[in-house]
Parts: C-alpha cells; sequence; structure tokens
C-alpha cells in the first residue's frame, strides 16, 4: 500500500509509522485510508487459527517551515487515539498541524 520512497517502521509495541515523502494530507489520508481496507479484508493465520485485525491511524501533515518532529508525532498520535475513542477500525486526520 506505500511507494517506493516512503518509509515504514515499528514505532512501538503496536504501533508503526508511515513516513510519505512529499504527500499532502488528503494523500496520505489515502493511504491509511487503503491500510485499513486492505487490513480487514485478509485474516492473519496464526498456527491453525484465523485472527482478525484492526487498524486504526492517525494522520499528520509536516509542513516544509515546520521542524519539530516529535510535534508531528504528537499531532499524529492525538488523531490514532481520536480513530481509537472513536471506535476504531479507522483513519482520522490531526486536527491541527504540528
Amino acid at each position: 500500500q506505500t511507494r517506493d520512497g516512503d518509509t515504514l517502521c515499528r514505532y512501538g509495541g503496536e504501533e508503526f509509522t508511515v513516513l510519505l515523502a512529499h504527500t499532502p494530507l488528503d494523500g496520505a489520508m489515502d493511504v491509511a485510508r487503503r491500510l485499513v481496507a486492505s487490513t480487514n479484508k485478509s485474516p492473519f493465520i496464526v498456527g491453525e487459527a484465523s485472527v482478525g485485525v484492526t487498524v486504526s491511524a492517525g494522520v499528520a501533515c509536516l509542513h516544509p517551515s515546520d521542524v519539530n518532529g516529535q510535534a508531528l508525532l504528537a499531532a499524529a498520535d492525538a488523531a490514532l487515539y481520536e480513530a481509537k475513542r472513536a471506535g476504531r477500525n479507522q483513519a482520522r486526520p490531526a486536527t491541527v498541524n504540528p
């Protein structure tokens, strides 16, 4: 669901970060929604069991004048928890740029 040049990394125990180069918020939301939808389509097989997995995503955008990566992650994290509070298995944009 990502492109060449995008970076996917594990950020925490069950959290991942996807850095999308040169992507406006609308485009990043499209990617997040595709990740949510594609994860729902395919259960994960663990041994002999089929396990359903949901994805909640928070999306934030770093603008060229911004230099605070921690504020960017905080904005995305706040949006992630909004997605979880709203029922999980969805993507939410950050309401304020870092």
